[in-house]
């Protein structure tokens, strides 16, 4: 009976894990919390407000999906800057699919790619008559 040359590749039982929340838990580890951040009262109020007014997730709506946002996503990184913070123009209303997939992948890429798709979500605001908030 032919015998099975032996494998090169490492046992699975052997093979070294690699842990994808080792980075995400040193990057939580220095992160401030969130109220330092500025989300505190203030923020989950205006929060709420704006999903009221715009209850459904642009990024699905772009793709013609409707889908409930949960999120408001600065969609440009404030980086603690009180005045890009509270920017009401710069907010936009996700669903926790699109804020943790193609959100982030936007970001990534950097600010010429969160530019060029802000211009088609305020393209479709416009058409749909909305504009963003002013709270």
């Amino acid at each position: 009976m032919p015998v099975k040359p032996p494998s090169l590749a490492m046992p699975r039982c052997a093979a070294p894990k690699l842990k994808q929340d080792d980075a995400k838990s040193r990057y939580d580890a220095r992160r401030e919390s969130s109220t330092k951040r500025g989300y505190n009262v203030r923020w989950r109020k205006a929060r709420l407000t704006f999903l009221a007014r715009e209850p459904l997730c642009l990024m699905c709506m772009m793709r013609g999906v409707v889908n409930a946002a949960v999120l408001v996503d600065h969609w440009f990184p404030h980086k603690g800057d009180s005045a890009v913070f509270w920017n009401t123009k710069h907010w936009a209303p996700l669903c926790e699919a699109c804020h943790n997939g193609p959100k982030q992948a936007l970001e990534s890429r950097g600010r010429r790619a969160l530019e060029s798709v802000w211009i088609k979500i305020i393209k479709a605001r416009e058409m749909m008559g909305g504009g963003g908030s002013n709270l």
